[in-house]
């Protein structure tokens, strides 16, 4: 039950270590597949650290991405205005 709770809550990372690993840059100085490859072996402590990034940039963001929401009539300027607070 745990690990199902751990993986639902770090899904971002698990998915950005998904992506880095089964599609590595394969050329210039970006290449690092062994690098990709330990924390893919490693990803219930990797997957929380990238995570929380992508929570913070997301936050960091929220204005922006409630504005294109409601641009796109995804939710209303209302609940918007309700989730910024």
């Amino acid at each position: 039950m745990f690990k199902l709770l751990h993986i639902i809550a770090f899904f971002p990372g698990y998915i950005f270590l998904a992506l880095l690993f089964f599609f590595p840059t394969e050329w210039g100085s970006g290449r690092s597949v062994a690098q990709s490859g330990r924390q893919w072996r490693a990803r219930g402590i990797f997957a929380p650290i990238h995570s929380i990034w992508i929570y913070g940039v997301m936050w960091y963001m929220r204005a922006e991405i409630l504005a294109f929401l409601v641009a796109n009539d995804f939710i209303s300027y209302e609940t918007a205005l309700n989730l910024m607070n």
